[in-house]
């Protein structure tokens, strides 16, 4: 496999896992519930990364203009992978479930700016 293709196809497995998590969520609702959020809990931890994200934009573009786009790009990829994998150790998170969740939603949303902002055009140009 060439090297734009290895990227292309890397890129879009970040990618469908930076995406996986907004509708895994949605179909969790009830473990979420049986786990002992309450409805306004669900909400906020579902809104947490579309809060970070808007927030996020401005820096991640500033961090873009300054740094090696295609490292920042890596950094974000990863960074959102991993506060969609921390969503995993949320049952096992006893009394801190609920700021675990938030946090996770959080890295996922602060990271998702990066590619949001940055990742289609990378791929374009670069893939």
């Amino acid at each position: 496999m060439s090297t734009p293709t290895f990227v292309l196809v890397v890129f879009s497995l970040f990618s469908a896992c930076a995406q996986y998590d907004s509708g895994a969520l949605a179909a969790l609702v009830q473990n979420m519930q049986d786990i002992g959020f309450s409805t306004g809990h669900i909400g906020i931890i579902n809104a947490m990364e579309y809060i970070c994200l808007p927030v996020a934009c401005p820096v991640a573009a500033r961090i873009l203009s300054r740094y090696d786009a295609k490292l920042v790009l890596q950094m974000c990829l990863i960074g959102n992978a991993a506060g969609a994998s921390l969503l995993v150790l949320v049952p096992r998170a006893g009394d801190h479930a609920f700021a675990l969740a938030i946090f996770a939603r959080s890295v996922a949303g602060l990271c998702h700016s990066g590619i949001a902002v940055y990742g289609s055009v990378w791929v374009d140009s670069f893939a």
